[in-house]
């Protein structure tokens, strides 16, 4: 791996300063990524994980992680604390801790999220219970009435 580098580096170095420059930009860019990702994934949150993994396969019939609308970090925090945040939702479980009581209250949307577990089941729920959009280039003749003008259900007498 460090052999790789290195000679992608030494590559780089015998092109010209703008690719130079340009590898210098991707690796800081992905240096950003890491680290949003391990910050996330290393943040302690004192709400109680869930006995099972939270699954929902009515919406994401093949996971969360293959759904392609998480990313891994996020995916793993639905797994782990998707149980406890739906009950604690619904009622069913009452808070124990002011992180609880902190989700609570944002879902009864008295404050905004304020850590990533709260974006992210912001986000499940966005995506789980909101509308979904289909759009189409080809309209049917049940709604053709609704576009063109000239459209009558009359029917026509040739003769």
């Amino acid at each position: 791996m460090v052999f790789r580098a290195l000679s992608v580096v030494q590559i780089f170095l015998s092109s010209p300063k703008k690719k130079f420059v340009s590898l210098v930009n991707y690796i800081s860019i992905k240096v950003d990524v890491f680290r949003t990702q391990r910050d996330t994934a290393m943040q302690s949150y004192n709400i109680r994980l869930s006995d099972k993994p939270f699954i929902d396969r009515v919406k994401f019939p093949y996971g969360f992680r293959k759904a392609g609308d998480f990313s891994i970090a996020e995916a793993d925090l639905l797994t782990k604390y998707g149980k406890t945040l739906l009950n604690l939702e619904s009622g069913t479980d009452s808070p124990q801790s002011s992180d609880e009581q902190h989700f609570v209250e944002f879902v009864a949307g008295k404050v905004p999220a304020s850590n990533s577990l709260e974006k992210v089941w912001q986000k499940y729920v966005h995506l789980a219970r909101g509308k979904r959009h289909f759009y189409t280039l080809h309209s049917t003749a049940s709604n053709q009435s609704d576009f063109d003008e000239d459209y009558t259900d009359e029917s026509f007498d040739v003769a």
